[in-house]
């Protein structure tokens, strides 16, 4: 029987030693929520996060298992030498730049006006949550603030690489860029994950100019990423793989793209989202 993570560290500070961390192995991932399950000690364990910096979970690998007086149980790295195929395998990135992107933003105040679409070139930096456009940035000064979401889609993916090339995997890199000094106010967090989610608008079928959009899927929490020391230095970065399922439909064009956007406030951050695709190409002969 599974036990939650409370349960698990009972038994863990119990059982502790000098060493503070443990063996274990993922069980399965709970994309959605950012945690996965694992058995460690002879017991299995729910809603396990993972560093982010770390590597992102898969079912099967050997895993350290790390406690934290903060965050509670986590999972360190993998102990396991292969996650994907390797051989000759190549790789591409896709930044923004590479794509066709939108954003949309309503005023924070009553949040009852409709989502409002800006078509633009794409943006290296990518926020959910409030932004600032532009004006004061101490707190209390009448600030234009706006809440914002991002959308973007990469077009045919396939047709990048070198023909007949067989893709492995897809996965985001992820770095947060947002600082303490360039923040405006209210502070972003110190800890925040990007939430992704699915869609199908493409440059001919763009998202509605006024109205929040539609979603196909997510959201996705691929991991929490800590805030940078300052503007000038990029926060906490992960690669993420991305759901198996988002991976299929962003390839066969059932899905067309993806979105940055988190109901709550508090989830506030700036990120990089660059897509990596990890593929093999045909042997010259």
């Amino acid at each position: 029987m599974a036990i939650t993570v409370a349960q698990a560290m009972a038994g863990l500070m119990a059982k502790s030693t000098n060493s503070g961390w443990r063996i274990g192995k993922i069980v399965s991932v709970d994309d959605a929520a950012g945690t996965a399950t694992i058995t460690t000690g002879g017991a299995e364990i729910t809603g396990v996060p993972w560093l982010a910096s770390a590597y992102y979970p898969i079912a099967g690998d050997r895993v350290t298992i790390v406690w934290d007086r903060t965050a509670g149980l986590l999972i360190g790295g993998t102990l396991s030498t292969v996650q994907f195929p390797t051989g000759s395998q190549e790789v591409m990135v896709l930044d923004t730049y590479d794509t066709t992107g939108y954003w949309q933003y309503i005023q924070p105040k009553d949040r009852v006006d409709p989502w409002y679409l800006v078509t633009d070139n794409p943006q290296s930096v990518l926020s959910q949550g409030w932004t600032i456009f532009s004006g004061p940035w101490f707190p209390g000064d009448d600030v234009p603030w706006k809440y914002v979401m991002h959308l973007w889609d990469y077009g045919d993916i396939a047709a990048r690489l070198p023909s007949g090339s067989k893709i492995d995997n897809l996965s985001f890199h992820i770095t947060r860029t947002d600082g303490p000094i360039q923040d405006p106010y209210p502070i972003h967090p110190q800890q925040s994950t990007p939430i992704l989610w699915g869609h199908n608008y493409t440059s001919s079928s763009p998202p509605p100019e006024t109205g929040k959009p539609s979603f196909t899927k997510g959201p996705w929490k691929p991991g929490a990423l800590n805030i940078g020391y300052d503007f000038r230095r990029g926060g906490e970065s992960g690669t993420f793989p991305l759901p198996k399922e988002w991976q299929d439909d962003l390839l066969s064009g059932a899905m067309k793209g993806v979105a940055l956007y988190a109901e709550d406030h508090l989830m506030a951050g700036a990120f990089q989202i660059d897509l990596v695709v990890s593929y093999r190409a045909p042997k010259e002969s």
